[in-house]
Formats: structure tokens, sequence, C-alpha cells
């Protein structure tokens, strides 16, 4: 497993089956940057045209290990065990929302931080579960501004997470 290339910025990734390559079309950079030159972004986007049939086209499923145990990541084994996936859980990322910076992705990160934290920390299960209470209850975040900007602020919290978090695997040695 340890040969597994994956983007790091993603919770859940699935792992295709050689046979899905032909409906494959990859772009350096994500599409959304419209890249002038390829090859040139440690980011590979990936489109797959056409449906992904669980049982036919995914070999696995990389999880963030902050899941494990909660109601998604129950969820998450039991599609594995329904469609004979292999689940892997990948490092993860965790820190303490006193170390979210004020200058990486807006000075508005440390308060978001310390209201979304789960005792203290900040991992992608706690982002995810912000989420979903966005979604759920758009008046209780209205302080922040509207749902696109909370939305968008919880994706900057992600890739604070990932630049400045420390992994959940060396944390446990």
């Amino acid at each position: 497993m340890s040969d597994i290339k994956y983007c790091r910025i993603q919770r859940i990734s699935f792992l295709l089956k050689p046979n899905a390559l032909h409906r494959c079309t990859f772009t350096y950079g994500g599409s959304q940057d419209a890249p002038k030159e390829m090859g040139t972004y440690e980011e590979l986007e990936t489109q797959v045209h056409g449906d992904i049939v669980l049982d036919d086209d995914v070999e696995i499923l990389v999880a963030d290990p902050s899941f494990k145990g909660t109601e998604i990541g129950n969820y998450l084994e039991q599609i594995c065990i329904n469609y004979s996936i292999e689940l892997f859980w990948h490092m993860g990322f965790e820190m303490r929302a006193e170390e979210v910076p004020s200058d990486f992705r807006g000075p508005s990160m440390p308060s978001l931080a310390k209201r979304i934290a789960s005792n203290g920390n900040i991992d992608a299960s706690v982002i995810g579960s912000a989420v979903n209470d966005l979604k759920c209850n758009p008046g209780l975040w209205s302080d922040r501004g509207n749902y696109e900007e909370v939305l968008q602020e919880l994706k900057s919290m992600w890739h604070i997470l990932v630049r400045y978090g420390k992994s959940i695997a060396d944390q446990s040695n």
C-alpha cells in the first residue's frame, strides 16, 4: 500500500481499477485553475467520463482516519464490504485550534477553528461536521457570512489543516 499515491487534500478518494482508465482525462492543476501550461502543477485532476460503478470500477477507497468509528466511517466500511472494495485509511491530519494561523487563508481562520473544534482539535471529521451543520442550519452561521462565504471558509480550514496539521499516524507513535 505504500506505493499508492493520492492527493493529500482529498478527504476520501477512490482508486479506480485499470479498466476505467480509457474513460479518464487528466489535467495538471485543478481545472478551475485553467492552467496555461501542462506539467507545472503538483496537483493532477482526473475526470472520469461516464458512470463509476462501484463493484466494476473501484479497487480501493482511501479515507481520513478521523472518520473511523463515526457514522461516516461505518458507512464507508459497509460500502467497501458490500462492493468488495479495499478500505485504506491514510495518515490523516490533526491540529489544535489555537495553532491555526491568521496569516494563511485569512485572519478569520482562528475564530472559525475555535468555533468548530472538538475538544480543541481540528481534523477532517470536524470540518465535515461543520459543513453538514452549515447545510442543515445556515442561519446559525450567518454571523460569518452567507452560505457560500462560510463554505469557502471551511474549505480554507481544510487547506490549513493539510498545510499545518500533523499526521495522526505520527502522533500515535
